[in-house]
């Protein structure tokens, strides 16, 4: 009997030790310069950058928490993942201030001449539950949705809510 207490608070220790790591872990998560995550995932290019939506350089911007020296030529990298979700949500915000559509939204963000901007767009669309040719609001709940549904198109899988509320803080 005690040793099946004994194995009971142990196996509980171990788990409360894993869900306390992984909220420390998301709470502080750099991938920058790391090619898999803790649990051995790959990495997507976005995810490596601190960039979710894959967001492409400009010198123009001076995203918080841009990296200075970067590696990558052609997408922005942060130092944290929240300023990379932060840099998104801000990016779409202005062109939702400046009355694009998310047709025209998914156009600008994700060219023809680079992406299948159709399959993109119904994608986002779906997933946003957002219409095309409809004028957007920039509420937290548009942006969370235009987020987590780009980040999928964007690195095959969404990020987090918690990764999207950590960006939104900084707003």
């Amino acid at each position: 009997m005690k040793r099946i207490i004994v194995i009971f608070l142990l196996v509980s220790l171990a788990i409360v030790l894993i869900v306390l790591g992984r909220k420390t872990y998301a709470t502080y998560k750099t991938f920058l310069g790391k090619t898999i995550d803790w649990t051995g995932k790959t990495l997507t290019r976005g995810e490596r950058n601190n960039n979710c939506g894959n967001i492409k350089y400009s010198k123009t911007r001076n995203w918080k928490g841009r990296v200075e020296n970067r590696t990558d030529t052609t997408f922005e990298q942060f130092i944290q993942f929240r300023y990379g979700t932060l840099a998104m949500i801000q990016l779409l915000s202005e062109y939702i201030q400046n009355g694009l559509t998310l047709r025209q939204i998914i156009g600008k963000y994700a060219p023809p001449s680079e992406n299948d901007t159709s399959k993109y767009l119904n994608t986002v669309a779906n997933k946003a539950g957002l219409g095309l040719d409809v004028r957007l609001q920039a509420d937290l709940n548009t942006l969370k949705g235009l987020v987590l549904a780009m980040t999928f198109v964007e690195n095959g899988r969404s990020i987090t809510i918690q990764d999207f509320n950590e960006g939104y803080a900084l707003i």
